[in-house]
């Protein structure tokens, strides 16, 4: 290997692999929501932070109100708790 040439601390790079398409991704829609006059976006860094609410009526349309139900994720030994609470904090 080359003097000075840095390793990385992960292989494939990460950046290139996960976030470049994330962010890519995530600015696509956010255009397209904006072309199509959309009022309210709501962007989580998981499905898992609102997908997990048997609560939640299914004709009701998800928005910042619609987080995975915390109790649930627990009885169903769900590990997304502490990724939940985190962003719900984040969030409010």
């Amino acid at each position: 290997m080359p003097k000075g040439t840095s390793i990385g601390c992960c292989w494939p790079p990460v950046e290139v692999e996960l976030i470049e398409p994330a962010v890519t991704g995530t600015v696509n829609v956010l255009k397209a929501c904006s072309e199509a006059g959309v009022k309210r976006v709501v962007v989580v860094s998981s499905g898992a932070a609102v997908s997990m609410n048997p609560n939640w009526p299914k004709d009701k349309v998800m928005d910042e109100d619609c987080w995975s139900d915390e109790q649930y994720c627990k009885t169903t030994e769900v590990q997304l708790v502490k990724k939940l609470v985190k962003k719900e904090k984040k969030w409010r």
